[in-house]
């Protein structure tokens, strides 16, 4: 009889310990999905985002008429201080390499990636200096993060 109440307490209970993971795992925030127009040397940035374990963004270049071909921007993301040091035009910051894609030139996703939730990050798109024909950049930007 013992055995026949263990054998149907596990088979309750093993089910519902699955239930119990998903409470636990980390839930996915929309921190930003938005349309942007940026002019050539221009930069558009996210954050601080802070308390985050892990992040992904999704980029969707949209063209515009007259977008020459050899066209390209990039996607950094970074940490509060080296976001400082970008900003201060310090060129040989260190940036977050696992989440920056450089020299892109069409849709990109980066992510999931995981990160020191104990640190603030910045998303920031560059419409990439010195393109020979001044190129506008227009896209949309989704970024989301996990805690």
């Amino acid at each position: 009889m013992k055995n026949v109440v263990v054998i149907s307490l596990a088979m309750f209970l093993v089910p519902f310990t699955g239930c119990l993971d998903e409470l636990t795992e980390p839930t996915k925030t929309e921190l930003t999905d938005k349309e942007v127009t940026l002019l050539d040397g221009d930069y558009f940035r996210l954050g601080p985002a802070v308390g985050y374990e892990q992040f992904e963004w999704n980029f969707t270049h949209i063209p515009t008429e007259g977008e020459s071909s050899n066209f390209s921007w990039n996607v950094f993301f970074m940490n509060t201080s080296n976001f400082q040091l970008f900003e201060d035009g310090e060129l040989n910051a260190e940036y977050f390499v696992n989440g920056s894609w450089i020299s892109v030139d069409g849709n990109v996703t980066k992510g999931p990636f995981s990160v020191d939730s104990n640190d603030g990050y910045y998303l920031v798109v560059e419409n990439s200096r010195g393109n020979e024909n001044g190129d506008t950049l227009r896209f949309r930007i989704q970024f989301y993060g996990w805690k």
